[in-house]
């Protein structure tokens, strides 16, 4: 028979997407003061180079950056974390919906 137990913590590694740059590095203050320090943040690349996926619904050429924070989390704070990382997303939109 199975026992619960308690989920390891896990790094949280974000991946942002933006076109504006002043944005993102609002979005990551914003980000920082929730889940706390980074230990690493990858140099942003075009990824429209990649793929123009999101061109058309960013409105613009897009850059991505990956996010990684010190603070080991909880697996099942996920569903909120994403919850509040669209929240972010959303009001970040060029239309705001």
């Amino acid at each position: 028979m199975g026992h619960a137990a308690a989920f390891e913590k896990e790094k949280l590694i974000l991946a942002m997407l933006y076109t504006d740059e002043s944005l993102a590095e609002e979005m990551t203050r914003q980000l920082i003061q929730t889940y706390g320090a980074l230990d690493f943040s990858s140099p942003s690349y075009c990824f429209s180079e990649i793929s123009p996926y999101y061109d058309e619904e960013m409105d613009g050429k897009v850059y991505r950056r990956m996010l990684c924070f010190q603070e080991c989390r909880d697996p099942q704070e996920l569903a909120a974390i994403k919850i509040h990382t669209n929240t972010l997303e959303q009001a970040g939109s060029v239309n705001g919906q």
